[in-house]
């Protein structure tokens, strides 16, 4: 499957969402499928999408739809290897009172899957929001394939309420068993360049709890008062509870090297 926005219908700052789908490899492609519903006037943008092994197919994107000037995340979702589609769109970002709506989350690097699915039914969506203290991830699941939401949790690597401190990026990965490992450099907004220092946390259930608490664990040995110029972690697993994760720092001083670290999160 591939899914794209495009503004073919004039307006250059209007976009809507096209998918395509190939059954033999990319060989050949069907004809192309509009996938949202947004009103006139109203653009959607960064399409993310992920498929099952049962036919499972669901995009999500960002867009204004339902939130006067800001943005939330809706989606659509077909059951039958994209054929068919919902005849209206879902919004699916669901934040608590107080915050804004959410903007889909795209890392940029790395693994970057804002939207994540499983053959059991698990789908996991991340997604940008604040609450006008501070910027954070947010993190909405479903585990009907996509037929019920719940509320958006703050699922963030670490928990900063200090608004000095960004996040950048956030890599998520997850297991067939739902399991979230989540890894990102965090660092000050009033220093730059800003001391960057990478952290990870693993969630077995969705994001209800964390194996390494509010705080996160630091990946790199480096005192956080001290610049390295890192570059953000990289993270993946083998879908049994151990996780890689690689970065670049210039710890030495002598120039960027590669740093690799693996970890085991048993629950």
């Amino acid at each position: 499957y591939i899914v794209w926005p495009d503004a073919r219908n004039g307006d250059p700052f209007i976009n809507q969402i096209y998918l395509n789908s190939s059954s033999d490899f990319g060989e050949t492609w069907k004809n192309e499928v509009r996938i949202d519903h947004s009103p006139k006037n109203v653009s959607a943008d960064y399409p993310a999408i992920a498929a099952d092994h049962n036919g499972n197919v669901y995009v999500a994107w960002t867009s204004n739809v339902q939130a006067g000037p800001q943005r939330g995340v809706f989606s659509n979702r077909s059951g039958d290897d994209g054929t068919t589609w919902l005849e209206e769109d879902e919004r699916i970002d669901n934040v608590p009172d107080g915050y804004s709506p959410g903007r889909l989350y795209f890392a940029g690097s790395g693994e970057p899957r804002p939207l994540w699915t499983n053959d059991e039914g698990r789908v996991y969506i991340f997604f940008a929001t604040g609450d006008g203290s501070r910027s954070i991830i947010g993190i909405n699941s479903s585990s009907d394939f996509g037929v019920t939401w719940g509320i958006a949790r703050d699922v963030i690597v670490r928990r900063y309420v200090e608004p000095s401190h960004y996040i950048f990026p956030v890599q998520v990965t997850a297991d067939q068993l739902g399991r979230l490992y989540i890894a990102a450099a965090i660092g000050r907004l009033d220093e730059m360049p800003p001391r960057l220092h990478n952290f990870v946390n693993a969630s077995p259930d969705g994001g209800e709890t964390f194996a390494c608490g509010d705080q996160g664990c630091q990946v790199d040995p480096i005192d956080p008062s001290e610049d390295i110029n890192l570059t953000a972690v990289s993270i993946s697993n083998n879908h049994e509870g151990k996780v890689a994760m690689v970065w670049s720092d210039n710890r030495n001083g002598t120039g960027q090297h590669i740093y690799y670290r693996p970890a085991r999160f048993e629950k």
